[in-house]
């Protein structure tokens, strides 16, 4: 494999951004690399996979009827989700009332503070009056709000150019804030009880209540939900609710922003 600053050469393929369920949506970023002499698909795949047994489906993606012939020159194409991560952390850039953080598998919370570091596999949880907004380097911030608990499960740099955070929100309120920095390209997905949301360049926010339902709202464009093997898509000025052991229901407009009267 032709050799980089990261060990291999990476180029993006034609994105297909939201398919019709989420299984094919996590699919929706490739990139390629280049074999070279001495190279088969197990050896390449344990070296840059994150699940190096994961060679079969890259071998069904590539359409190879036999895995052990490929030839020098010869491109192959590798989802991003699949790729061995490297983990980025995140820095508290706003922190009102208390919050707290653990990571996962600790007992104890601990105060989390303005520029504190937050690190993949870690809860935060606010309180009654508290907030928590919190910046990764490619631009895309999350603002916790009061009475939330949120998992940060994956926060990683896969290859040269993505960031791929993977949330649970058990309940609460979560604002995201999606930025695309130079040359960078990020996907968030967000779990809750009752829906997976996936976004991409996006502002949107999502909420679960007492009863595990989960709200989503598009504030600028594009979030997939689904729920019960059913998506839908939103887009910018539209929303969905997703009730526990229910399909999402169809996207619906949000309600214009308040106007303002004369006092």
């Amino acid at each position: 494999m032709k050799a980089t600053a990261l060990g291999f050469s990476l180029f993006l393929l034609l994105p297909l951004f939201f398919a019709p369920a989420m299984g094919q949506a996590a699919d929706d970023r490739t990139v390629a690399v280049t074999v070279v002499k001495n190279d088969n698909l197990i050896k390449l795949c344990r070296k840059y996979l994150a699940d190096p047994a994961k060679w079969r489906e890259i071998g069904k993606i590539n359409r190879l009827r036999d895995v052990d012939l490929i030839h020098p020159g010869q491109s192959l194409i590798v989802p991003v989700r699949l790729l061995r991560g490297v983990p980025v952390d995140g820095r508290v850039i706003f922190a009102k009332g208390g919050v707290e953080v653990k990571a996962a598998g600790e007992g104890e919370w601990r105060p989390l503070r303005l520029n504190d570091r937050v690190r993949q596999g870690n809860l935060i949880k606010t309180g009654r009056e508290s907030a928590v907004e919190i910046a990764f380097d490619d631009g895309t911030t999350l603002f916790q709000r009061p009475d939330t608990t949120l998992g940060l499960s994956e926060a990683q740099r896969k290859g040269e150019t993505h960031i791929f955070q993977r949330l649970t929100l058990p309940i609460g309120r979560l604002l995201m804030n999606v930025r695309r920095a130079t040359g960078r390209d990020s996907r968030i997905e967000i779990h809750t009880p009752s829906a997976t949301a996936v976004a991409r360049g996006t502002d949107f926010r999502v909420s679960v209540d007492a009863k595990e339902s989960t709200t989503s709202e598009v504030l600028e464009g594009g979030v997939a939900v689904e729920a019960m093997k059913q998506a839908v898509l939103l887009k910018e000025g539209e929303g969905t609710l997703v009730t526990k052991g229910a399909p999402p229901l169809a996207p619906r407009k949000l309600l214009s922003p308040p106007s303002l009267a004369d006092l």
